[in-house]
């Protein structure tokens, strides 16, 4: 996934819009946090945080369309 500002994806493959249940189209231009519940915004915005202040890890995001989570590693931009 291709992203600008803002977690944006200006690209989406196949496959990743097929894991999480959308078509390429339904995912280019919306945020991630689109796709998630409340109860997923609210524990995906930490790590969204403590990467926009530096920090690199790894952590799960679930997506509302999807029964797993995936799991995500963050480096920030610099």
């Amino acid at each position: 996934m291709a992203r600008r500002a803002g977690f944006i994806p200006t690209f989406v493959n196949e496959r990743m819009a097929e894991m999480l249940g959308y078509t390429r189209d339904e995912l280019i231009g919306r945020s991630p946090f689109d796709l998630m519940d409340a109860e997923a915004r609210a524990l995906a915005a930490e790590p969204q945080l403590r990467r926009e202040h530096g920090f690199s890890e790894v952590y799960q995001n679930r997506y509302r369309r999807t029964p797993t989570f995936y799991s995500k590693s963050s480096s920030p931009e610099i």
